[in-house]
C-alpha cells in the first residue's frame, strides 16, 4: 500500500492529455447542465432590446436588409453590452474549478498539472461556448432578413445620412461606428471581434483558476469585477488610461480613428497584450500548480 502511495505521488507529476481531456470533459459536463444558465435570457433580452431591433426597424424605416452577422459585430463592440457580457460569463463560471471531498482522492491519482491542464481547457473551450451561444442568438434573430456577403449593408453605412435632420429610429453610428465599417470588411470586423473576446474571457478564467490555488478566488472576482467596471468607464470616455485595462483592448473600433489605416492603438499590440498575459498567467499557474497543497484549495471551499 505504501509502495501505491509513492507510487501515485510520482506518477502525479507527469502530464498526459487523456486524464487532462477526461476532467475537462468532467468540468464541461457539469457547467453546461448548471441552472445558472438560465440568467443569460437577461442578457439575450438586452442584446435584443439594445441593438438587434433597432438594427432591423433602421432596415425597415428604409426598405434594406441588413448583413447577418452586424448583429454580431455590434454586440462584440457595444459600451454596454461589453460590460454585462463578462460579469454573466464570469456568474457562469463563478462555481469552477469545482472543490469538493473528491479532490483528495482525484488530485493524488490524476495529479495537479494535469488537473490544472483540465481546467485551463474547461476555461478556453466555456467561454468559446459562451461567445458561440451569443453569436447564434444574434443571428437567428435576423436570418430570414439578411443577407451573408462580406460587404456592410447600407443600413449600415449610410443609414445615419439619409435620416439626418430627420426622425430616425436609431442612430446606426451608435451601433456600428464609422471607425470600424470604415477600416475594414465585416468579416474582417467579426474575427477580430470574437477572437479578443476569446482571449478576454480566457485571461479572467485563468486568473480565477489561478487565485483558486492560492485560496483566494472570491476576492480574485470582485477584483475582475472592478477591472471590468473601471475599463468599460474609461473607454466611454475615451480616456488613453483605457489601454492600461483589459476591456480597452476588446473593443476593435476603440483602435482606430475615422481615416483609414490611423490607429489610435494598433490591434496587433492588444493581441499581445492578452497573448502575453495569458502566457505569463499560465506559466505562474504551472509553476503553483507543482507545489500547491490539497488544504489550501479546500480552504477556499470552507470560507
Amino acid at each position: 500500500m505504501e509502495h501505491d502511495m509513492k507510487e501515485q505521488l510520482k506518477n502525479s507529476g507527469i502530464i498526459s492529455g487523456k486524464i487532462a481531456l477526461r476532467i475537462f470533459k468532467d468540468e464541461y459536463l457539469r457547467w453546461i447542465l448548471n441552472s445558472k444558465w438560465l440568467v443569460l435570457v437577461i442578457l439575450l433580452v438586452l442584446m435584443r432590446e439594445l441593438i438587434i431591433c433597432p438594427m432591423l426597424a433602421a432596415a425597415g424605416d428604409i426598405d434594406q436588409i441588413i448583413n447577418l452577422i452586424e448583429p454580431a459585430v455590434a454586440v462584440g463592440n457595444s459600451g454596454v453590452i461589453l460590460l454585462l457580457l463578462p460579469l454573466f460569463y464570469l456568474l457562469l463560471t463563478s462555481d469552477f474549478p469545482r472543490v469538493g471531498s473528491n479532490l483528495y482522492y482525484l488530485l493524488p491519482r490524476a495529479g495537479r498539472i494535469n488537473w490544472v491542464l483540465g481546467e485551463l481547457l474547461f476555461s478556453l473551450v466555456s467561454a468559446a461556448t459562451y461567445l458561440l451561444a451569443l453569436i447564434v442568438a444574434s443571428c437567428a434573430q435576423v436570418f430570414r432578413d439578411a443577407y451573408f456577403i462580406n460587404g456592410w449593408s447600407i443600413v449600415t453605412t449610410h443609414y445615419d445620412y439619409m435620416r439626418k435632420g430627420q426622425d430616425a429610429v436609431v442612430s446606426m453610428n451608435s451601433l456600428i461606428p464609422g471607425q470600424l465599417y470604415n477600416q475594414m470588411p465585416p468579416f474582417q470586423a467579426f474575427a477580430l471581434t470574437y477572437g479578443l473576446l476569446l482571449l478576454y474571457l480566457w485571461f479572467w478564467g485563468s486568473l480565477i483558476l489561478f487565485a483558486s490555488l492560492y485560496a483566494k478566488k472570491k476576492l480574485t472576482l470582485w477584483i475582475e469585477v472592478a477591472l471590468i467596471a473601471a475599463g468599460t468607464a474609461f473607454a466611454a470616455l475615451r480616456s488613453p488610461l483605457v489601454w492600461l485595462f483589459p476591456s480597452g483592448h476588446t473593443i476593435v473600433w476603440l483602435h482606430y480613428q475615422n481615416y483609414y489605416r490611423q490607429y489610435v492603438f494598433p490591434i496587433w499590440g492588444s493581441i499581445l497584450f492578452f497573448l502575453g498575459g495569458l502566457i505569463m498567467m499560465h506559466i505562474l499557474i504551472y509553476r503553483r500548480a507543482g507545489a500547491v497543497s490539497l488544504d489550501v484549495l479546500w480552504e477556499e471551499k470552507t470560507e
